[in-house]
C-alpha cells in the first residue's frame, strides 16, 4: 500500500526540521558525509527556495560548521515535522543558555518564537553541534508591521542577556534580520523562496524595491 502524504510541500516552512530523507534522495554530487547523516537518522531543515510540485527544498546539516549540502525531499517521505515555535528549552543546556532564554521568553511573551539552528538541532538529535561560543538563533513571526525604533527596544532589552542572540524575523513574505530592521534607515534585505530583494517594508509586497 502506497504511503498516504500528512503534509503538502506548501505547508511546509523554513527552519522546520523533517525527519523521513533517505540517502538515496540525494543527487549524486552528494558528499559522502551528507549520505552518512541521513542513513543515521538525521533531520533536514527547510531551506528557501521556490519549492517543486510534491517536492521541499532542504538542507543537510553536518557535524562540520561548513558542512552544508542542499537537496529536496518528497512531501510525502516527511515522517515528522518540529517547529521552531516547539523548541523554546534546552534540555541540559548551561545556566547562560537557560537565562538567556528565559530573558527571550519574558521579551517576546504572547508572541511566536522559537530556537532555530544549531542548538535545535543539538536538542532534537543529541549529536554535538554547538560551541561555546555558538550564537543562539531565534525565529521570530511578525505576521503585522514593527516599526524599526520597536525593534530597537526589543534588542536593548536583550543586549544585557549572557548568549548573543540572533533573530530572523518571519513576516510571511519571507525573512530578515531584526537587527537590520531596527537599524534600517531606508531598506532592509528581505530573504524570500526567489531569491533576496531589497525592501522599504518586509510585511508589504509593494514596498519591494
Amino acid at each position: 500500500m502506497s504511503r498516504i502524504p500528512v503534509y503538502n510541500a506548501a505547508d511546509l516552512q523554513p527552519h522546520d526540521l523533517l525527519w523521513g530523507m533517505s540517502p538515496e534522495q540525494l543527487t549524486a554530487a552528494a558528499p559522502g558525509w551528507a549520505r552518512e547523516r541521513l542513513a543515521l537518522g538525521d533531520p533536514v531543515v527547510v531551506r528557501r527556495d521556490a519549492n517543486q510540485p510534491e517536492q521541499v527544498a532542504v538542507g543537510v546539516r553536518g557535524l562540520q560548521r561548513g558542512q552544508r549540502f542542499a537537496g529536496w525531499m518528497p512531501a510525502s517521505q516527511v515522517a515528522r515535522r518540529v517547529q521552531p515555535e516547539q523548541i523554546r528549552q534546552l534540555k541540559g543546556a548551561g545556566t547562560a543558555v537557560q537565562a538567556t532564554l528565559d530573558g527571550i521568553g519574558q521579551v517576546f511573551f504572547g508572541m511566536a518564537w522559537g530556537i532555530t539552528g544549531s542548538h535545535a538541532f543539538e536538542a532534537l538529535t543529541g549529536v554535538k553541534v554547538t560551541r561555546a561560543a555558538s550564537d543562539l538563533d531565534i525565529l521570530l513571526r511578525l505576521p503585522e508591521l514593527v516599526s524599526p525604533e520597536q525593534a530597537a527596544g526589543w534588542l536593548q532589552q536583550l543586549a544585557g542577556l549572557p548568549v548573543r542572540v540572533d533573530i530572523q524575523v518571519e513576516s510571511g513574505l519571507g525573512g530578515f534580520s531584526l537587527r537590520d530592521w531596527a537599524g534600517s534607515r531606508s531598506r532592509v534585505l528581505l530573504k524570500t523562496g526567489t531569491g533576496a530583494l531589497l525592501t522599504d517594508n518586509p510585511w508589504q509586497t509593494g514596498g519591494v524595491a
